[in-house]
């Protein structure tokens, strides 16, 4: 009889430590596709992370350059300032010199 309750006992215990097994493994696929979820996760922060250092790189040589660029704009506009100053001169005398030899013609 006391052999017959530890077998019946010794039955119930091996179930469950199957059903442990089981509930076991579960957890374990469980918790690892949760870290699976998370290395891609970091891989996907990671890639932003990089994609934003690029970025702000990106940024500031555009910055530089526009920086640039105005300067030349700027020296452009003073040639060109330069430029229309010799043509009015020019004009003048042009103007001047035609009014010149009109009135000596006159004479």
């Amino acid at each position: 009889m006391q052999r017959d309750g530890l077998q019946a006992r010794l039955t119930q215990l091996e179930r469950e430590l199957e059903e442990h097994k089981d509930n076991s493994a579960k957890l374990q696929r469980q918790l690892d596709n949760w870290q699976d979820l998370k290395k891609g996760d970091h891989a996907e922060l990671e890639t932003l992370r990089n994609k934003k250092v690029e970025l702000e790189v990106e940024g500031q040589e555009a910055k530089a350059e526009v920086e640039r660029l105005e300067k030349v704009v700027e020296k452009e506009r003073g040639r060109v300032a330069k430029l229309k100053d010799v043509l009015r001169e020019w004009k003048v005398r042009f103007l001047f010199g035609c009014h010149t030899i009109y009135s000596t013609n006159l004479l």
